[in-house]
């Protein structure tokens, strides 16, 4: 396993989390946290197919704290791949960014300073469990099934629904 990890701190891929607000539950295939001041992401992500999944945490009510509905999207990751996903208040999720190539230099350089505040990816049991349950998904199929927002989420969205033509009329 130390050979794994040691391959993986150097190739494995990269996930930043900006502004994630404290409490609030994030997690990645199998491990999930809530979050603490120091998180920023998770390093060591092996190559391939991940669920990375998230959700509010509500702390103004009486006798503790409240999480929201779960959400999250597949993301592939490659090797030495970097992502960048930024905390979105106004909607409470979680959107991806695409970094400019300069952003990106300066995220590799300075990754010594970001490694102290990287959660690692768990790779015992969870990732054998992980890649046995997505070796056959590629990136090809989880484009055609996921929602065209590419966000699925624990609660369906809905629309308000048309009064029917019984429902509007008055009753006698």
């Amino acid at each position: 396993e130390q050979e794994t990890a040691q391959r993986l701190l150097s190739e494995g891929g990269l996930l930043v989390v900006q502004d994630m607000p404290l409490g609030a539950e994030f997690g990645i295939d199998y491990n999930s946290w809530n979050i603490g001041p120091k998180f920023r992401g998770v390093k060591m992500i092996p190559p391939g197919v991940h669920f990375i999944y998230y959700s509010a945490v509500d702390k103004s009510r009486e006798g503790g704290s409240t999480a929201g509905p779960r959400s999250g999207f597949f993301q592939t990751f490659e090797k030495e791949q970097i992502v960048v996903c930024a905390w979105v208040p106004a909607t409470e999720t979680l959107e991806r960014r695409i970094p400019s190539a300069d952003d990106l230099e300066r995220m590799r350089a300075g990754i010594r300073d970001l490694d102290r505040f990287l959660a690692p990816y768990s790779f015992d049991e969870t990732l054998k469990t992980w890649f046995s349950l997505t070796q056959y998904i590629t990136p090809a199929v989880v484009a055609r099934l996921q929602p065209d927002n590419g966000c699925i989420t624990s609660v369906p969205e809905s629309a308000p629904l048309a009064p029917t033509p019984a429902a509007a009329a008055p009753a006698p």
